[in-house]
């Protein structure tokens, strides 16, 4: 299960991600490759055995307000939950 731990910069979105181990790193990196936004896997992390992930948004689509920025990260937390949950069971 991720988790948004804040922002990195106005329209970055900052989540950890304890529980996926890490193995799966390079698979979760291929299918953030099709999210709708930009989201990435910070090869560093300040939480030991976590994935950090970083979604951008993008300011040029939509103002980025606190209710934008909730929604986003909703929704880019099932989206990544769904994700994890193909690779766990074999269907990405």
């Amino acid at each position: 299960m991720i988790q948004l731990k804040g922002e990195m910069e106005e329209n970055q979105l900052h989540f950890f991600d304890y529980e996926t181990p890490w193995e799966f790193k390079d698979l979760i990196k291929d299918g953030l490759k099709d999210y709708e936004e930009r989201a990435w896997v910070e090869e560093a992390t300040s939480e030991p055995g976590a994935l950090s992930i970083i979604l951008k948004l993008d300011p040029s689509k939509h103002e980025l307000s606190p209710q934008y920025r909730k929604e986003q990260s909703k929704k880019f937390q099932e989206y990544y939950d769904r994700l994890v949950n193909d690779i766990r069971t074999g269907s990405r």
